[in-house]
Order: C-alpha cells, then structure tokens, then sequence
C-alpha cells in the first residue's frame, strides 16, 4: 500500500563522465519499516521506473558569407530601385551568359566565393568583350546564386516550390535546382544551405531518388539524413517503385544495410571538444568541428 514517488534526471553525457549513483534514495531502514508498507506479503519490493530520453536538437551549420557587395552586383545589372551609375556598372569587368542572358561580375569578387567560376573568367582574361557561356542552371537560378556569391539572403521563395504543384517532383524542385548549381559551380556555402532545405522534405516517394543524387554529388548531409529516413521508414520505401533504381546500387545498399545495423539514431551530435569519435560524429558536428580548424568541411566523413 505504500508508495513513494521520487524524479530523477540525468544530465548530458553523464555516463561518458562515468557518474555512479545518484544523491536521491530511500534508507534501508525504511524499507523494512512495515509502517512505510513498501513490502508485499513475500517481503517484495515493486519499483516501477519510466523512462523518458531526451535527444539534443541539431543546429544545422551553414557557413556564413561575409560578403556584402550583393548591392554592388544589383547595380551592375540595374536591378536596383535607384538608376544605377555607369561607374559601378564599368566596375563588373566579367560578362556570364546563362541561356542567352547577360550578367555582368567581378571577377575578384568571384575569386573570393567561387573559385571554380573564378577560374572560367581566368581562361578569357585579356579579351574585353568575351562572353562566358553558363550551362546547366537556369536565368533565374543563376541569378540567385550570384547574389549568393556577392553575400545576398537567399529569397524564401526561392527555395519552394509552385504552390499548384500537389506533388512536385524533388529532382525538379526550386531547392534542388538551388544544390545542383551550388555544387556544379563550387558555391559550398549556398550547396550546405540547399542540403538543410532539401533535406527537410525527404519522403517515402523520393528517399531513393534522393540517396542516389547524393551519391552522385558528394552531398554528405544530404545522403546522411536519407539513410536515417531509411532506417525509419526501411519497409516503405522497399515497397516503393522508385527502391527498384537504388537495387542496381550494390555500394549503396551495403551502406544502407550498415546503417540498419549499426543503430544510426546513437550517432554523435554533441558538440564535445574532446570527443574525437569521427566515425560516429554526423555530418553537422564533424563539419563544424572541421570549420572550427579552418579545414575543408565539404565532401564526406572521409577525412
């Protein structure tokens, strides 16, 4: 008939610690006290113990760009309110064109953004009136991740996808085209944006779509966070027709096996100085972790 309630936490990482014991018990005098009524007839005790696991809520890192010259760029386009000076135009020593439209750069702002295009402007050097052809990424697109380069906020709208679409296609999508031309131009810092926004909209129909463009391109986030899809949702997404596509895939399915088995929801997200498991770290923290040595946070955990 007796009973006594008592809440007990445990903080982060305290078994790392190798914590023993907790300040919180009950006397042994007291539980043989038949007064407390704590023993059944057969002299039992009953403890009934619930436990609630709190996880720590991932940040995702996302390079900054310190770049401000994003006016700078409106202005040598003249898409600003003001009427933009010839001088400011004159400065834009770079003509791209991405599907017949000409946009004007820097060339030294593109050295200290994007190397890769950097290196297109290189080859036409000396020739005032050449004009670089950009493939693979639509006007407005590119526009987008120029504005990007010169340190601009990417738009919310820029990211979703037409409102008319009931189910739009994720390889087709506003974010997706964003990744692809991101990663084709050498922009890391907008790539690791797009693969936060990519990622938060993985579903059964797309996992496997998903998984093998981020095989293809290298995208390290986004490929982690499909196999823990995967490893939630294994069976839908095996029933699915698109699954068929990652079945020619014999690399991709032993990593996806491994990940069934290795329990992936146990992966290190704690940014603890000391922690020096790689192996098990995600691909947020090994990134920041990366970063904070003012290494090269791209690509995989292959390190």
């Amino acid at each position: 008939d007796g009973q006594i309630d008592s809440t007990m936490s445990c903080p982060i990482n305290s078994f790392r610690r190798k914590r023993k014991g907790w300040p919180n018990f009950v006397t042994r005098s007291r539980v043989m006290d038949g007064a407390s009524k704590l023993l059944d007839d057969c002299g039992s005790l009953t403890v009934i113990v619930k436990v609630q696991l709190f996880q720590e809520v991932e940040t995702d890192f996302v390079p900054r760009n310190t770049l401000d010259f994003v006016k700078l760029f409106d202005e040598a386009n003249g898409i600003t309110a003001d009427e933009f000076t010839s001088s400011t135009f004159d400065t834009a020593d770079v003509k791209l064109s991405v599907d017949g439209e000409i946009i004007r750069a820097h060339s030294l702002i593109l050295k200290m953004a994007s190397p890769f295009l950097a290196s297109l402007c290189q080859d036409s050097e000396g020739e005032e009136d050449e004009i670089i052809p950009i493939v693979g990424v639509r006007p407005p697109v590119f526009r987008t991740l120029l504005r990007h380069v010169y340190g601009g906020v990417t738009p919310v709208d820029a990211w979703n996808a037409d409102a008319e679409d009931e189910e739009p296609n994720i390889l087709a999508s506003p974010s997706m085209e964003l990744l692809d031309a991101a990663n084709r131009y050498g922009v890391l810092s907008l790539k690791i944006l797009a693969e936060t926004k990519v990622s938060s909209d993985i579903s059964v129909a797309n996992a496997s779509d998903l998984i093998l463009y981020a095989d293809s391109k290298d995208a390290a986030l986004l490929k982690e966070r499909v196999v823990d899809y995967f490893c939630t949702h294994a069976e839908e997404i095996r029933r699915h027709p698109s699954f068929q596509k990652v079945r020619e895939s014999t690399k991709i399915l032993d990593q996806l096996l491994e990940a069934l088995l290795s329990k992936r929801s146990f992966r290190s997200h704690s940014p603890n100085s000391n922690d020096q498991a790689y192996g098990s770290m995600s691909v947020n923290l090994l990134r920041k972790k990366l970063n904070e040595r003012k290494l090269d946070y791209d690509g995989s955990r292959e390190i």
